[in-house]
């Protein structure tokens, strides 16, 4: 007998059944009501902000880099920045998911999304229509290009259940709904 089937040996079976009977039995979150206020309430409780662009505009004056898929909606902001010198970084989001209060920014189209994960501050951009109610309903809509799914702000946690913002990626998560 081999070192593999030995160790394998040791593990208990797999009773879970099969991939369609365990998701049947999971409980679906999709939220009731107002999407925006759900996503809204999902982000705060993970620590990530709702704010209008107006809101921004001190924040904005900062070291900034801008997707250029968000150029539309900030004019004259974060023109040359580099992204590592930049305090700011802002984004587009292809959508808004209510359910998890998540963001999902793609690589595609003129995007980049090192300005989402680099600098300290991360605003994103959400088109008004671009909210869904799941997640399976974001990735049934997804185009197939590489994307990140943020959850509020960036969390680190050690050994001791500490967490920790900002370590790997921005400290401050703020969604902006035009």
């Amino acid at each position: 007998m081999s070192d593999r089937d030995l160790i394998l040996g040791k593990l208990p079976d797999a009773d879970a059944g099969s991939l369609e009977e365990v998701s049947a039995g999971l409980v679906k979150t999709a939220p009731a009501g107002d999407l925006w206020d759900c996503f809204a309430e999902r982000l705060a409780a993970l620590g990530g902000e709702v704010a209008a662009l107006s809101e921004l505009e001190d924040l904005l004056d900062e070291k900034c880099i801008v997707d250029p898929a968000a150029r539309e909606f900030l004019k004259g902001v974060g023109e040359d920045d580099p992204v590592w010198d930049a305090e700011v970084g802002v984004s587009m989001a292809d959508f808004a998911v209510a359910e998890t209060g998540s963001v999902i920014v793609s690589a595609s189209g003129g995007t980049r999304r090192m300005g989402s994960l680099a600098p300290t501050v991360n605003v994103v951009l959400v088109r008004e229509d671009s909210i869904v109610a799941t997640l399976e309903d974001a990735m049934n809509r997804m185009s197939g290009s590489t994307s990140v799914i943020i959850s509020g702000p960036s969390l680190t946690g050690d050994i001791e259940g500490v967490l920790v913002r900002g370590v790997h990626g921005p400290r401050r998560l703020i969604v902006v709904r035009v």
